[in-house]
């Protein structure tokens, strides 16, 4: 394997891969994986309109320079979780899933209490850090005293979003889709909307409005772990745990974990320098041009993040097992997927990017549109090529991960102070979309050469032209003519039902979801057999 981890030897040698043809199928693993994203992906769907709301009351309630700063204090938290993590929350996943298949609970809980300890003892380091140094964040860094001070509200989120983000892949592991369907996409959102636009409708300050942002953050992340614990309990995980004196694997955790904090941590970091070099050639404002439309550009990812709770478990157990053929066609089955339902979002949010910008965040945001449009690009070629990154994690591959990683941290840089004194938020944005892409064709490259993953499958190539068509064509229409935008989401939501039942046998429905064979005009629509499931 090229540039395995430390941890490839302790776990096992995979065994040669297999390029002489796919092996047969049975396509359980598969559904699984489907079917249970599926039911994340509708709890995702609940959350990110609750979430969505959050944003849009934050936006239109607080003045341009304050939601700016907002944004700002809400970005350097979330480069802030990213390194107190250090990569803990996606490796930890990785390393459960492989020690619960191999029944090796005494380094499943010395990963689980290791894990979780780096994250608090790092987020108290960086909370005083911060507080000790905030004199000099706002002459130096920031420039700008009021966001320094939003800062030290909101930096106590960070331990707290990472500690969520361990918990969750834990709980993927252990107690599948349904266990998680409630906490993780309906809780949190309900309570944070609930709070937010109570402190809104008080007119509360900027500062109010961040103090209940953390506080319900704290509370999501104990109400989590709380629950966690009761799920090692009931399915009697907690018994065989105490039944084992902790053996924490701290070398093979770290060894693994560290080099690839360079995934999270480069990646919040291009997010950020791009707000930080907004903040540092213009005013607040800029920043809130450009932050005001990452949620909505984000919506073309949440697919994508759902679906990879449940493909990281399941991708590692075949692994473990030297399964590679399952492990490609896993991973492409889910990159088309993940394709499909999000072409809706990406035809609204490209296509339709200045009609939907002005309907949700106001007139104030029109130009903001061009750069949602091409944030959309560069989440949308990311979601096409599915789980690169992640499969790379999955094979140990820590050497290509973290040198795609470094290149494309450096080209964000060299763009970023180039573009963005030129053209403000719009070169953020574009510099943003080229390394996005950058970073992908380079994770694509190194995947090819470690694993069983293969390129794009043929029968996958005219599907994609035939959205590549379609969005050129509403695009002309919107270009052209700029109907209304209730006509704009009548002419998406046609093209992307065309869509849908062009892909239905290269997306197996039948064999994914048989059930739904029980309604005809389903049967009908997507080809499904006689005989009723």
């Amino acid at each position: 394997m090229n540039g395995a981890g430390p941890d490839a030897a302790s776990v096992s040698t995979p065994a040669p891969v297999n390029r002489t043809g796919p092996a047969p199928i049975d396509g359980e693993t598969t559904r699984k994986h489907i079917r249970g994203s599926g039911l994340l992906l509708g709890g995702r769907m609940i959350s990110l309109g609750l979430n969505l709301v959050t944003q849009i009351i934050i936006a239109r309630y607080l003045s341009k320079d304050d939601f700016g700063r907002f944004a700002y204090a809400l970005a350097a938290v979330s480069l802030g979780s990213n390194i107190v993590s250090l990569g803990l929350d996606k490796s930890a996943r990785r390393f459960v899933a492989i020690y619960h298949e191999g029944r090796d609970f005494a380094r499943l809980f010395g990963t689980i209490l290791l894990s979780i300890a780096t994250i608090l003892a790092l987020g108290v380091v960086l909370f005083l850090a911060v507080v000790g140094f905030q004199d000099s964040l706002a002459d130096y860094v920031v420039g700008d005293q009021a966001s320094v001070a939003l800062l030290m509200i909101l930096i106590a989120l960070a331990p707290m979003e990472a500690l969520n983000r361990l918990c969750e892949g834990m709980a993927a592991s252990f107690a599948g889709a349904r266990a998680i369907f409630f906490r993780r996409h309906l809780l949190g959102p309900v309570l944070r909307l609930t709070v937010i636009a109570l402190l809104a409708a008080a007119d509360g300050s900027v500062y109010v409005l961040a103090t209940g942002y953390l506080l319900t953050g704290v509370f999501g992340a104990v109400a989590y772990f709380g629950y966690l614990m009761h799920l090692f309990r009931k399915i009697g995980l907690w018994r065989d745990l105490r039944a084992q004196r902790a053996v924490v694997p701290a070398r093979e955790i770290y060894g693994f974990s560290l080099p690839l904090l360079s995934t999270d941590a480069a990646t919040a970091a291009r997010r950020f320098l791009a707000v930080f070099a907004l903040g540092f050639f213009y005013t607040p404002a800029a920043v809130a041009m450009f932050r005001v439309v990452i949620p909505l550009a984000r919506l073309n990812s949440v697919v994508f993040e759902t679906f990879h709770h449940l493909y990281v478990p399941l991708a590692a157990r075949l692994y473990a097992r030297h399964d590679h053929d399952r492990i490609n066609h896993l991973y492409w089955l889910s990159a088309l997927w993940i394709t499909v339902l999000s072409f809706p979002v990406f035809l609204v949010t490209m296509v339709l990017a200045e009609p939907f910008t002005v309907l949700l965040v106001g007139e104030q945001y029109r130009e903001s549109a061009s750069v949602l449009a091409w944030l959309s690009l560069g989440l949308f070629f990311n979601a096409i090529l599915g789980f690169n990154t992640l499969t790379l994690k999955i094979f140990g591959d820590v050497r290509n991960i973290v040198r795609n990683d470094m290149l494309a941290t450096a080209a964000a840089v060299g763009l970023y102070f180039v573009v963005i004194p030129l053209y403000g938020a719009l070169g953020a944005a574009v510099a943003n979309c080229a390394c996005l892409i950058f970073h992908n064709l380079l994770n694509q490259v190194s995947l090819l050469r470690i694993s069983g993953v293969t390129f794009f499958p043929p029968r996958y190539f005219t599907l994609y032209a035939a959205m590549l068509v379609v969005t050129g064509l509403l695009y002309a229409v919107q270009s052209i003519w700029s109907p209304p935008i209730y006509v704009g989401l009548v002419m998406v939501a046609a093209a992307s039902g065309l869509v849908l039942l062009y892909a239905r046998e290269t997306l197996e429905v039948e064999a994914t979801f048989p059930e739904l064979g029980r309604w005809p005009v389903v049967r009908r629509l997507f080809g499904f057999s006689n005989a009723i499931s």
